[in-house]
């Protein structure tokens, strides 16, 4: 009710605010805003007015003001012209803003200067020349004065001469490779004390005193003299050591200037001088072999090694390599030990705890930049706008600093913008407690050894190092310095070569046998090199940079037990291939007798060369794949839920090198998908060879009196049997699992709730952080949920569905085929086979549906005899068969007859001319109507292929063969048969009886557990689930993306049952004579 009567009013005064929205008159305000160009331009001779943002001139008389230097680079504010004075105006009365505040007087018309800060006008004494332009001037050599020694303002402006070794400098220039400004009022010294600037004729230049040498590049930084005499024994050796040899992408050799400026400063002051300040010069030593990367030929590390063993009597901490006065760069030893004897004092354990690093800095010119604590430094460089977030900086993840937080990650890097960045040098810590430093070993993969090869593989064969690597201890991240290969006409670098760190990786390792220890951490660094001048075909000039932490620990002890479990499983293997070959032999051996003894013991042929081979592959896997899948489940459940460091898996790089821990488990995981792929690809091509006969047991109907012939419609109906065939042919690739709802659920849990992320590389199930998921949990992870989804169907169908809802597909086509009394025999070897007694104990199974359901009845009330084989127990239909040779004689004697092409490249041939066949008829389908070229009219499409006479004769003798054969009326003992129970053992081990000695009856084993569901894919679940399971994860591990994986696999296992499919019901229809067109 409320609402109703506040309607009208807000009606009114919506259609108010519309009315007066109409009535505006709206315009578009232009505003001056700077372009992209003006705004990256400096303000030449204006100033930056930061109200407009625009640059505006100064009002007459005014010039841009020196001391008002803005962020922007621009002055911000203007000052009265030398020879004018700042006269402040009263403003007080105007409010509009264009009142000056300040205006200028000159003095220059009364002959005057002005004071430099333009408070009062000042005449030129004596000792000038008289004013010249707006100020004083003074004769060459001399400086202008305007204060007094006590610091006030004198009455007139006079002149001086400069102290020795100075100059006045009256323009802004590069001298001895320092900058200097236009100063008229002031002396100005070279950079070095021992120099003496002189400007002749407007050329200034600095020189050394006697008995020094001047030494460095302009362009390069500050010159300085050294005394000759420690010169002299370098001086030569500067045109070599100034020689840099990139072998990447830059590869080549160029005189650096930076080599040029340092090395011979360096290298005389760090050996022979003696001072504080002189450590300076050995750390610029040190840079240069740095630059070098360690390479002990070059001149710099040369001289560097030998200063560090002419003080070898003067060690620090008692360290190799590490004397006074001179940093550590060589670490000595083997490098292996030292990797695994250097310790962290502290415990680690993964309650969050931080890895505390700590760099030291150097500039290049050896100065100290001082310690700070490593975060985001490894990530230096970045992407310009809008590409921000794929490059580094300060916004990238420092989770990997937490320990056993193993994490992988690249970023973008504009190369260029290193061009801006300081150059700096660092040596990195591990900090612990009480203040320790643990020194961090450096591993770069580009040194070379003395024998020219890089000993420093990028993924070491160990746990953080090999035996014969080089580990240093100072790195750089980018190098804009060995690069510069000349200095430009306006004095700046020309930089021919960079190089940057292109794959940073740290590596932490348990200490072996000690609890919740850990060996120094080493990280390892690759460099590439770059060239800016090939940036202009290349504006963006990117890379991409590797970042990787691992934590891990020593597993000699596991592959050394390894290696003993696997042998002890080889050892399995083979013997369980030799008992399942046995078996095979026993089932395929016989001594058929006849007229002449023969003796069928499967020797050695190619088919049975076929079977070693297949039963060995599929062995391999019945072994490997539980064991692969528990030891991954082991890895997974101890790795995960530990609260205490002490099972950590090692770094996952290049898992396909022979060095990788990983690469026995992904050459397995290869073997075991081909291998049952193979294996799974000859079970279709068997159970579509298989020997597949319906056997009817319908009577023949009696003849109605008066008939002297039966008519056809008292002969048995084929319909039956087609119905039967149908149901063969539906039940092919059924299977106990839904691959569907398997990858359906697995795509959601792995997906939809993150679960993929269970297998990154963190100690922690709960830790779900999107990263690098570990190839062998990823194996764990996935074959859990494969396994669980799998078995929680064949549980649900086993304990549930089949119990109470419903009954075993295989258990309904035996009651199908008991009510259509007609019996199944199918021969998937050439001795062993399946048979389903089917023979119903009604009178006819053609009849009524009241017929039916009367027989149905009589049945369940216990009026007939039961359904079973005679000499069979009363509850089993099922048969496993095994035939004598003498039986196989006579059948293949009438299977000649009645089966033609016996291969499946036959059947498909077969395919290939019935298609044509159809096609050729359905061109001529109206001339077929009327009558063919011959007069005679042509079959309807695809009858062209009926069985013949002869084939249908040899059809109704095998029937009449295998009835007698089941109902036992043979009378010679090999055609026999014989019906037991098999033992544990023979279930078991899928064995059978011995029938090598001739005339032996054939022998049925009860199949109470319908093993005859293994002709189809029903009785294979297992095969098929591990195919299914060995193909996710070959994909997951070649593709790495869930969704591609699931969408592979089912792919796979389509067209594994297209293939089941097609080609069965081809054999069905060839073996049945049931033309493959009634098959639905």
């Amino acid at each position: 009710g409320t609402m109703l009567k506040t309607l009208p009013i807000t009606l009114a005064w919506l259609l108010l605010f519309l009315s007066c929205a109409l009535a505006v008159d709206t315009k578009i305000v232009n505003l001056p805003f700077w372009t992209n160009e003006e705004y990256t331009v400096p303000c030449y001779g204006l100033y930056s007015d930061s109200s407009k943002y625009i640059c505006s001139a100064c009002p007459a008389d005014q010039i841009v003001d020196v001391s008002t230097l803005g962020g922007d680079g621009n002055y911000a504010g203007c000052t009265c012209q030398p020879g004018f004075v700042n006269v402040l105006n009263d403003c007080s009365a105007d409010a509009t803003g264009l009142c000056s505040g300040k205006s200028c007087i000159s003095c220059l018309a009364a002959g005057n200067a002005s004071y430099t800060d333009g408070t009062g006008c000042v005449r030129c004494g004596p000792s000038t020349i008289g004013l010249s332009g707006s100020d004083c001037a003074c004769p060459s050599g001399q400086v202008l004065v305007e204060k007094t020694v006590g610091g006030g303002y004198a009455a007139e402006k006079s002149c001086t001469a400069c102290g020795a070794g100075s100059a006045v400098v009256t323009s802004n220039r590069f001298i001895a490779g320092k900058y200097y400004f236009m100063d008229l009022y002031g002396c100005q010294r070279c950079p070095d004390p021992k120099m003496s600037m002189s400007n002749t004729g407007g050329a200034y230049s600095c020189a050394c005193s006697s008995g020094f040498t001047l030494v460095g590049v302009s362009g390069i930084g500050e010159q300085s003299c050294l005394q000759t005499s420690i010169t002299a024994l370098h001086r030569n050796d500067v045109a070599a050591a100034s020689q840099v040899t990139y072998y990447g992408a830059a590869e080549g050799t160029i005189t650096s200037q930076t080599f040029q400026h340092y090395y011979l400063s360096a290298v005389s002051r760090c050996r022979f001088a003696g001072t504080a300040e002189d450590v300076i010069y050995c750390q610029q030593l040190a840079n240069l072999c740095v630059l070098q990367l360690y390479d002990r030929a070059s001149i710099a590390c040369r001289d560097h090694l030998a200063i560090v063993a002419a003080r070898s009597n003067q060690l620090y901490n008692s360290v190799n390599n590490w004397v006074t006065g001179m940093p550590w760069l060589y670490i000595n030893g083997e490098a292996n030990t030292v990797c695994n004897t250097w310790a962290y004092k502290k415990r680690v354990t993964l309650n969050a705890l931080l890895m505390r690093f700590v760099l030291a800095k150097y500039h290049m010119n050896g100065t100290f930049g001082g310690y700070e604590n490593l975060d985001t430094q490894l990530s230096y460089c970045q992407r310009d706008e809008p590409f921000t977030d794929r490059g580094g900086g300060n916004s990238r993840s420092t989770e990997w600093l937490q320990f056993g937080s193993n994490k992988k990650f690249s970023f973008s890097c504009a190369l260029r913008n290193l061009l801006k960045e300081e150059m700096m040098f660092y040596e990195l810590f591990l900090y612990g407690r009480n203040a320790d430093f643990t020194p961090v070993p450096i591993r770069i993969t580009n040194v070379l050894n003395a024998e020219n090869i890089r000993p420093n593989n990028p993924v070491p064969t160990e746990p953080l190092c090999d035996t014969g690597d080089v580990l240093t201890r100072r790195f750089f991240l980018y190098d804009t310095l060995s690069g510069i290969s000349s200095i430009n006409s306006d004095n700046t670098a020309n930089i021919e070569v960079i190089r940057y760190a292109s794959d940073i990786s740290l590596e932490l390792s348990l200490v072996t046998n000690k609890f919740a220890r850990i060996y120094a951490p080493v990280l390892t660094i690759t460099y590439e090199e770059s060239k800016p001048a090939e940036w202009k075909t290349n504006p963006v000039s990117t890379a991409l940079i590797h970042f990787s932490t691992a934590y891990t620990m020593n597993m000699t002890a596991f592959f050394a037990n390894f290696r003993i479990f696997f042998i002890i499983i080889m050892v399995c293997t083979g013997l369980l291939f030799a008992l399942r070959y046995r078996h095979w032999q026993a089932r395929n051996s016989r001594v058929i007798t006849s007229a002449v003894l023969t003796t069928d013991l499967g020797g050695f042929n190619m088919s049975t060369l076929t079977e070693m081979a297949l039963i060995a592959t599929n062995t391999w896997n019945l072994v490997f794949f539980p064991v692969t899948v528990c030891i991954a489940w082991y890895a997974f459940t101890f790795f995960k839920l530990q609260t205490a460091p002490s099972v950590l898996l090692p770094p996952e790089n290049n898992v396909y090198s022979p060095q990788s821990p990983y690469y026995l488990f992904v050459v397995n995981l290869h073997v075991m998908f081909f291998f049952q792929l193979w294996y799974v690809l000859m079970m279709v091509y068997r159970q579509c060879k298989a020997d597949l006969f319906f056997i009817d047991w319908e009577p023949v109907p009696t003849k109605p009196k008066g008939e002297a012939h039966a008519s056809t419609h008292n002969q048995v109906s084929v319909w039956r049997t087609i119905l039967v065939a149908n149901e063969w042919t539906e039940l092919q690739c059924t299977r106990k699992t839904d691959i569907r709802f398997t990858l359906f659920f697995l795509g959601f849990v792995l997906l939809g709730m993150n679960e993929e992320y269970n297998a990154t590389q963190q100690p922690a199930l709960e830790d779900k952080s999107f990263d690098h998921r570990n190839i062998f949990l990823r194996f764990a992870n996935t074959t859990f949920y494969w396994l669980l989804f799998s078995y929680g169907q064949y549980a649900w169908r086993f304990f549930l569905k089949e119990r109470f809802f419903g009954e075993p597909p295989e258990r309904l086509f035996v009651d199908f085929c008991t009510i259509a009394k007609i019996s199944v025999i199918v021969l998937d070897e050439k001795y062993h086979g399946y048979y389903l007694h089917c023979r119903s104990p009604h009178q006819y199974a053609d009849g009524t549906m009241t017929e039916l359901v009367s027989m149905l009845h009589k049945e369940e009330a216990g009026l007939t005899v039961d359904r079973s084989l005679d000499g069979a127990p009363a509850d089993v239909q099922t048969f496993q068969i095994f035939m004598s040779g003498e039986w196989r004689t006579a059948f293949d004697k009438i299977r000649n007859n009645l089966v033609g092409a016996e291969s499946v490249a036959e059947v498909m041939n077969d395919n290939r001319n019935r298609a044509l066949s159809r096609a050729a008829a359905k061109s001529g389908a109206a001339s077929a109507m009327r009558g063919g070229p011959n007069g005679r009219g042509q079959s309807p499409s695809g009858l062209n292929n009926l069985p013949s006479e002869k084939v249908l004769k040899a059809w109704k003798e095998m029937l009449v063969f295998l009835q007698e054969f089941v109902e036992n009326n043979f009378g010679q003992a090999a055609l026999r048969r014989t019906v037991r129970e098999p033992t544990y053992w023979e279930k078991l081990t899928n064995g059978g009886p011995e029938l090598s000695v001739p005339e032996q009856p054939s022998v049925f084993y009860t199949d109470r557990d319908y093993n005859y569901c293994k002709v189809w894919f029903l009785g294979r679940e297992l095969e098929l689930l591990t195919l299914n399971i060995l193909a996710y994860s070959l994909f997951d591990l070649w593709f790495g993306y869930t969704t591609t994986s699931i969408l592979l696999t089912y792919l796979l296992d389509l067209g594994v049952c297209y293939l089941r499919q097609e080609l069965g019901r081809e054999m069905i229809s060839r073996k049945t004579l049931i033309d493959n067109r009634f098959l639905i």
